[in-house]
C-alpha cells in the first residue's frame, strides 16, 4: 500500500474484526465483574453480579472463573478502545480521501494540466508515466520483428508474447536493464508493471531449449534471479523445436497483470 488512506482502510477492517472477536469473547465469559480486596498483604478475589446485585468471594481454587472474569475485564476495556479507534478512523476517512486530490487535478482545465504535476497520481497516470519514460536497454535489435506496440524484438515468439501483452493491456518494457545491486546486470525479455500490486515483474522466455549452450545460459540467468530474491517476481516460459510456444499458457500467466478494463474474460 502506498498511501495513508489505504493504510487506514486496512486498519478500519482490522479493528472491525477485533471488535467482532471481543464481543464474542465477552458474551461467552462468566457473568459479573472481578474485583480485588487486599488485606494484610494478601489479595482476595470477589465477583459482583450486577443483575442479582450480589457479591461473592472467589477462592483461588476457582481459577477458571477468575481467569474468565479477568480476561473479560481486559476485553471490555479493549472493546471500548477499539470503538473509539473505529470512530476516529471513520471521521478521518469521511474528511480525507486520496481520491479528492485526484479530483482536484482532474477538474483543472486541460490547459493547466499540461503545466501541473498532480499531488496524488492515479494508477492510469503512473502507468502512462512509466511506459512513456525512457530506460536503459540492451543492444539494438537488427532485422527483428515489429510488434503492435511499435517495439522491435528478436524473435517471432517474443513478438507473439509482446502482442499478447499489448492486447491485454499489460504495461511492459522490452529488454530493460535490471541492476541487481551487486554489479550483476541482466536484461529481462519483458519487465511488466503489476498494476494491482504496484510492483515490477520480470518475464523470461527461453526459446532455444534444443541448444545446450543456450540452456546453460538460461539456467545461469534463472539462478541470478533466485540468488537475488526475485523468484516470486519472475515468469518463465520455454520453447523447443518439438514444443513450440503455448500462447494459452502465456495468457494464463500474464492475464493477472492486465488492466481490468482491457483483460479478456
Amino acid at each position: 500500500m502506498d498511501s495513508l488512506h489505504e493504510l487506514l482502510l486496512a486498519e478500519y477492517d482490522k479493528v472491525l474484526q477485533q471488535i467482532d472477536v471481543l464481543k464474542k469473547r465477552i458474551k461467552a465469559a462468566p457473568k459479573g465483574t472481578l474485583h480485588v480486596v487486599k488485606y494484610k498483604g494478601k489479595s482476595w478475589f470477589k465477583r459482583y453480579d450486577s443483575e442479582r446485585k450480589k457479591t461473592t468471594y472467589l477462592p483461588k481454587s476457582n481459577i477458571s472463573v477468575i481467569k474468565g472474569l479477568a480476561q473479560k475485564m481486559h476485553d471490555v476495556a479493549c472493546l471500548k478502545f477499539a470503538k473509539q479507534r473505529l470512530k476516529a478512523i471513520n471521521r478521518f476517512l469521511k474528511t480525507d480521501s486520496e481520491s479528492s486530490y485526484l479530483e482536484i487535478y482532474e477538474n483543472l482545465p486541460d490547459e493547466f494540466k499540461n503545466f501541473t504535476a498532480p499531488l496524488a497520481k492515479s494508477m492510469e497516470y503512473k502507468i502512462n508515466e512509466w511506459v512513456s519514460k525512457g530506460y536503459a536497454k540492451m543492444r539494438p535489435v537488427e532485422n527483428g520483428f515489429k510488434t503492435l506496440k511499435g517495439d522491435t524484438v528478436r524473435s517471432k515468439s517474443e513478438k507473439l508474447i509482446s502482442d499478447l501483452l499489448y492486447m491485454l493491456g499489460v504495461p511492459y518494457r522490452y529488454e530493460m536493464r535490471l541492476d541487481m545491486g551487486d554489479g550483476t546486470i541482466v536484461y529481462p525479455d519483458f519487465t511488466i508493471y503489476d498494476v494491482r500490486n504496484n510492483r515490477l515483474v520480470y518475464y523470461e522466455h527461453f526459446g532455444m531449449m534444443d541448444d545446450l549452450h543456450y540452456v546453460n545460459n538460461a539456467i545461469r540467468k534463472h539462478n541470478e534471479y533466485l540468488k537475488h530474491g526475485l523468484g516470486n517476481d519472475l515468469i518463465i516460459t520455454f520453447e523447443s523445436s518439438q514444443k513450440p510456444l503455448d500462447l494459452e499458457a502465456v495468457e494464463a500467466q500474464v492475464k493477472k497483470y492486465a488492466l481490468a478494463k482491457s483483460a479478456t474474460n
